[in-house]
């Protein structure tokens, strides 16, 4: 691997493909979520040097179909806008007009360079209002957004989870975009992926993307945001065929590594295929549930259990979903579900490590927060057992319970 700051690019020995990740770190505000997904927004349309949606789709065709995307992502109280890039290796293809420094070329002009013209800037805007409008349609997608509403109401800059306030972003303008993207080059940023010529493909980057802070401190030291112990219960009546169940259980006090892997396993037991405590109660027993989940954000300290059910079922489901937890805690737990959960989280990973995208992103983490990284992640994976859920569920209190009606 070479390692230049923050720059971090493995040698592609094997894979055809080169992946490369752009990340930039900023606090997690509304106003920096809203302007993160205009931006991305807009630059997977178009950018300055390839100004209409055509164009840019085919500069990334004629470079044998490179792919470019860009998204923000929240991390606790951080939030990263990714950048991602994968190209076929020009070793591969022996095309004198396709080279390291025209892929880079490309892919830095459509990062750096966006097009903030202003009628594409109401387009994009039309097109985000539109997108949240049918998300809000959607009983589960409007239970989701209102549910961390309400679990952030002390903390506005945390509530919004799908791409920040709509009004900040209808509001925006050119002004506000070009000081945006111009606080961008400020951020702590970092380059991680697998390229062939690794050391060149560096040397490139660095060039191409000079004006970036790659001497920054990307680790966060403060990223978790603990839960606030403010019990509460609300519901709301909106009409929908189903009914929408989200309860929400706060971790009392920060995690350890090994109790933050332990929730992935607390998460998947409960919820996580048709052979799950919850899924088996509440869907087969009452014949009650269109969909169950649960949801392990161990950045927010919050294990997020809902359900969408029948009308005259709700509370049931409600019940049982608390009962479960219960049940965790005092250590009923149904060992032939624990190990089919171990099983499939084990192969999850060792499927992902053959994978540029999934080791980037385990990468990322292990800069973002080094603390919480594992030098072995399958051996802990495996260590896991049935007595690190029952500990780590008694540090659950219910927090919000919030119903749709």
């Amino acid at each position: 691997m070479i390692m230049d700051n923050n720059f971090f690019i493995t040698e592609n020995e094997n894979l055809t493909k080169a992946n490369i990740g752009f990340f930039l770190k900023m606090p997690l505000t509304g106003h920096n979520l809203a302007m993160a997904s205009l931006l991305a927004k807009m630059q997977i349309n178009s950018s300055q040097y390839f100004n209409t949606i055509n164009k840019q789709a085919r500069a990334l065709t004629d470079l044998y179909n490179m792919t470019f995307d860009v998204a923000p992502q929240l991390y606790g109280r951080e939030l990263i806008l990714m950048y991602r890039l994968s190209y076929v290796e020009p070793l591969e293809v022996m095309d004198p007009e396709y080279s390291y420094e025209k892929i880079i070329e490309t892919f830095s002009r459509i990062v750096r360079c966006p097009n903030l013209n202003s009628k594409v800037i109401k387009l994009v805007q039309n097109q985000l209002f539109n997108e949240y409008q049918e998300l809000m349609a959607s009983p589960t997608s409007y239970a989701w957004e209102h549910f961390f509403k309400k679990w952030y109401h002390d903390q506005p800059d945390f509530a919004h989870g799908i791409m920040g306030p709509i009004n900040e972003i209808l509001e925006a303008d050119k002004e506000g975009l070009d000081a945006y993207t111009e606080a961008l080059t400020t951020c702590p940023a970092a380059m991680i992926g697998y390229a062939k010529n690794s050391k060149y493909v560096v040397k490139i980057l660095k060039e191409a993307f000079s004006d970036y802070d790659f001497n920054a401190k990307f680790a966060s030291s403060n990223l978790v945001i603990e839960a606030l112990p403010d019990p509460f219960t609300d519901e709301e009546k909106r009409g929908f065929a189903q009914a929408q169940m989200l309860l929400g259980f706060g971790y009392n006090g920060q995690l350890n590594k090994k109790e933050r892997l332990a929730g992935k396993f607390l998460a998947r037991y409960l919820a996580g295929d048709d052979s799950s405590v919850l899924f088996r109660k509440i869907r087969e027993q009452l014949g009650a549930a269109y969909a169950v989940d649960a949801d392990n954000y161990v950045n927010n300290s919050l294990l997020l259990v809902s359900a969408g059910v029948n009308h005259d079922k709700l509370d049931q489901a409600s019940q049982i979903a608390q009962e479960e937890i219960e049940k965790v805690k005092a250590g009923d737990i149904d060992e032939a579900i624990f190990k089919k959960v171990k099983k499939a989280i084990y192969n999850e990973h060792q499927y992902g490590l053959d994978r540029a995208g999934y080791r980037i992103m385990l990468q990322l983490r292990a800069l973002l927060i080094p603390e919480y990284s594992f030098l072995d992640l399958g051996k802990s994976i495996r260590k896991i057992q049935v007595t690190d859920l029952i500990k780590l569920a008694n540090k659950l209190t219910l927090n919000e319970s919030f119903y749709i009606k």
